[in-house]
């Protein structure tokens, strides 16, 4: 996933959509070193930002309708947040989105 627009501070903050819509989420669920990736520099995200993203699409799209690769994505990335002892349910607390910083 190319986020686009991240600034990076105390927290993240990626401003998608144009400047329609943000999400505000920890740094830390951000690699540090940038990534090359078909000429283009970017930060990797970490599952617990691709699990939230995945569990709360509306934050980006209220119209979004759920697949099956969505339900098999998130199997695979609770698997891998399990392994790493992170507790699922607690992810979106950490997570602002520009509605709900309005």
């Amino acid at each position: 996933m190319h986020l686009g627009n991240v600034e990076l501070g105390e927290i993240a903050k990626w401003t998608h959509n144009g400047e329609e819509g943000s999400i505000l989420f920890p740094v830390s669920w951000l690699t540090f070193e940038v990534v090359r990736f078909s000429g283009i520099e970017l930060h990797v995200i970490a599952p617990e930002l691709q699990y939230v993203l995945k569990e709360h699409p509306e934050m980006l799209n209220s119209d979004w309708q759920l697949r099956e690769k969505d339900v098999l994505d998130k199997k695979y990335l609770r698997d891998i947040l399990a392994k790493k002892r992170v507790d699922v349910c607690s992810l979106y607390k950490f997570v602002i989105s520009s509605s709900e910083a309005t």
